[in-house]
């Protein structure tokens, strides 16, 4: 564990140190070659994020597949529980888990397990991170929202 968290203090510290046009700029190319993954295109769920600090930024990301007609959910937290909420725009955002965007408390059309059940081929999710290997591995940011969300959905890579 003192690996983990070692690995993330010193990812988070680089990333963190990036000069924020840079950010801005790896965004956008991020964002763009999110576009053309074929199954972002054949999705019609979209579970996504809203970049906080100097995480990728996805509001322009979120705005392009609402464009696309994609149902786009994004987290809220709930003491140490975490669901996913659908959105129309951005505007439906607000300040929530240290200081994070999250669907405002009238958006309550959840990203449910029977969702996820009738549409696994149609759904894609995009999290946030410290760290990712390069088989995709991940390490968050220590307190297992993500992980909690994901084993419940059984089947998601």
């Amino acid at each position: 564990m003192e690996i983990k968290s070692s690995i993330r203090k010193q990812s988070l510290a680089l990333r963190n140190a990036m000069n924020p046009d840079e950010c801005i700029f790896k965004s956008k190319n991020i964002m763009q070659n999110i576009l053309l993954l074929s199954q972002v295109k054949k999705a019609d769920y979209i579970l996504c994020y809203a970049g906080y600090k100097s995480e990728v930024m996805t509001n322009d990301l979120i705005k392009e597949l609402l464009k696309m007609g994609k149902q786009v959910y994004l987290p809220r937290v709930s003491g140490d529980e975490m669901d996913f909420y659908r959105i129309s725009e951005l505007s439906q955002l607000t300040e929530g888990y240290k200081g994070i965007p999250e669907p405002e408390k009238d958006c309550t059309d959840l990203f449910t397990k029977e969702l996820w059940e009738q549409n696994r081929e149609k759904a894609v999710m995009f999290l946030p991170g410290a760290v990712f290997s390069k088989t995709g591995a991940r390490i968050g940011y220590g307190k297992g929202y993500y992980d909690r969300f994901l084993a419940a959905f059984k089947g998601t890579a």
